[in-house]
């Protein structure tokens, strides 16, 4: 559905950045790692496409470039530290020490990207 859409509107960012999760969980990396690129240089200063950066690489394993993006999520204004702390695609983070530094930094919810 999200690369049908892509067809019709390109230049959804939000729509890229779910779909790289997508393919992340899916075991696809380059595409994961291609729309999640393409989602961050259209709107690279919005915290909904930070978080779903975090969450593409935290699904691939690659620790500090998702908790990178996940501290940009939070200097971008994104404060959800129940749904962070929730969200399965970031479980790989758990324990992990930026992570939990993060999360007891910034105790608002109800900032919650859609999914």
């Amino acid at each position: 559905m999200l690369e049908t859409h892509l067809k019709e509107v390109p230049e959804d960012a939000m729509a890229r950045g779910h779909l790289g999760t997508n393919y992340a969980a899916v075991g696809r990396p380059e595409e994961a790692l291609r729309e999640t690129n393409v989602a961050i240089a259209l709107r690279g200063s919005e915290a909904s496409i930070f978080y779903s950066a975090a969450c593409t690489y935290a699904l691939l394993r690659k620790q500090s470039e998702a908790l990178d993006a996940l501290r940009k999520a939070w200097e971008a204004g994104f404060k959800d530290v129940t749904w962070a702390r929730r969200d399965p695609d970031l479980a790989s983070l758990h324990g992990d020490p930026e992570f939990e530094r993060l999360c007891s930094g910034n105790s608002v919810s109800g900032n919650r990207p859609t999914d």
